[in-house]
């Protein structure tokens, strides 16, 4: 018997909201709030500093310094010049790719268990330059 009362009392309250419920919205007055605008930023364009080194570095972008890699294939990439050949060498093997226009690269390797360093070492056209860096990372398989 109290169900059937709050059920009649709950379904005849829904039925007004659906029937009386537009007139009554359109007889409350209506608000705004009020509006501002906020000044327009200036168009003046900064220089952006070029992604090429200028002397000749090698920089390494990607991994992170001690990043935790959950694949044992690691994607090393960042910067040098221009058409240099890039040794990218890791624990267990190395890929030796040329950097493209503006001097980005990328290589994989294979990362061990625990702790890996990465040395990236280029080499100018020529041969006789040649620029170094290193990044330490971690590798495991286990789920964070």
């Amino acid at each position: 018997m109290l169900a059937t009362t709050i059920g009649l009392i709950l379904g005849l309250t829904i039925a007004g909201v659906f029937i009386f419920g537009p007139g009554i919205a359109r007889a409350i007055p209506k608000f705004s709030l009020p509006s501002f605008s906020l000044p327009k930023p200036s168009t003046k364009t900064s220089p952006q500093p070029t992604s090429t080194p200028k002397e000749f570095s090698v920089t390494i972008t990607a991994p992170l310094a001690d990043a935790v890699e959950p694949k044992k294939d690691v994607v090393v990439s960042g910067l040098t010049i221009t058409g240099a050949t890039v040794v990218i060498q890791g624990p267990i093997d190395e890929d030796v790719v040329l950097a493209g226009e503006g001097g980005a690269y990328a290589g994989r390797v294979t990362a061990l268990e625990g702790k890996n360093d990465i040395t990236v070492t280029a080499y100018a056209q020529n041969g006789t330059k040649q620029a170094q860096s290193s990044v330490t990372i971690f590798y495991t398989e286990e789920n964070f």
